[in-house]
This record gives C-alpha cells, sequence and structure tokens, in this order.
C-alpha cells in the first residue's frame, strides 16, 4: 500500500512540475484529438473504448514534430462473458506516426446479483501505437495493463492489440 501511495504522489509531482515548466515558457502548442478504438484483448476477447489526447508542448523542431501530452484512455473489455472497465492516465511523447506513454490506471468490474457490488484494483499501464503518418488512416497500436496483485478475475497483465477505429486530426486550442 505504501509503495502505491509513494508510486501516486512521485507521478503527482512530476506531472505537476511538468506542467508548470511548460505554462511558464512562450506560448504553449495546445491542441485536442479524440479517438475511438476497437481491438483485441489476449485470453479475454474484443475490447472497445474511446481514447483523448491533450498536447501540450513541442519536445523538439523536427519533422515529424513531438509534442508532450497527456492521455486518458476508458476501455470495455469482454472477459468470459463479463466487462472488466479501464481507465487509465498517461504521459505521451505523440507524433503523426508513433505515440508512446506511460500511466497509471484503475480495473474495476461489476458482479453478483443484479451487479450491485464492485471490485477494482489501480494498474500501470503502456502504450505504443503506429501510424502511417496521416490522421485518415488507423494507427495500429498495443497497451499494457498490469494489475496489481488484489485484482481477483485475473491475476495476469492485459495485452491489447488495437486499431483506430476513428482518429480525428488535432484541434489545435490557442
Amino acid at each position: 500500500m505504501r509503495l502505491k501511495l509513494l508510486f501516486i504522489l512521485a507521478f503527482t509531482f512530476f506531472g505537476t512540475s511538468l506542467f508548470a515548466q511548460i505554462f511558464e515558457s512562450t506560448k504553449p502548442n495546445l491542441y485536442l484529438s479524440p479517438t475511438i478504438t476497437i481491438g483485441y484483448t489476449f485470453r479475454c476477447g474484443w475490447n472497445y473504448g474511446i481514447d483523448l489526447t491533450l498536447g501540450l508542448q513541442r519536445i523538439m523542431p523536427s519533422v515529424p514534430e513531438v509534442y508532450s501530452a497527456v492521455n486518458m484512455q476508458i476501455f470495455f473489455i469482454n472477459y468470459k462473458g463479463d466487462i472488466h472497465r479501464i481507465i487509465d492516465f498517461n504521459i505521451v511523447a505523440d507524433s503523426k506516426i508513433a505515440q508512446f506513454g506511460i500511466g497509471m490506471g484503475r480495473i474495476w468490474k461489476r458482479w453478483g446479483y443484479k451487479s450491485v457490488n464492485r471490485d477494482g484494483a489501480l494498474g500501470y499501464s503502456l502504450i505504443f501505437n503506429l501510424s502511417p503518418g496521416d490522421y485518415r488512416y488507423p494507427f495500429f497500436g498495443v497497451k499494457v495493463f498490469v494489475p496489481t496483485a488484489k485484482w481477483t478475475w485475473s491475476s495476469l497483465p492485459y495485452y491489447f492489440s488495437y486499431y483506430t477505429f476513428w482518429r480525428r486530426e488535432p484541434f489545435i486550442l490557442h
């Protein structure tokens, strides 16, 4: 429990200091990019979800441009007839060609008579997406979610193989 709390506090501290540095600099390049995804989770079944990326600052002026961003994902996984829900927050490096990120999330499942009970656990996530370089084409990706040892429904990590069903070109916010 203390290790989880220490990780959450460190993640919050570094995330807050990153945001402070970004907004201290001259004019951050803010953009918003929503995505709808569909894919397959190994040992489980089909999954679907939504993904929202908030781009913050250009990391290096290169071609393609690489931005630091914050990514939020919500996934629904069909696991042996039940639905497992995952929500996670990631810090990512984002470009038109690839997206790589690490973060933390929570998984939960409703169970019991009339699904009144809820069981959940924290976990760590890793995402890696590749694209042909144009927002009109889908990107293909892999996502790993590793729940803590207290998750009783599956002691193994969730390995997703997914692709974008719909990806919107980023909305420029400034």
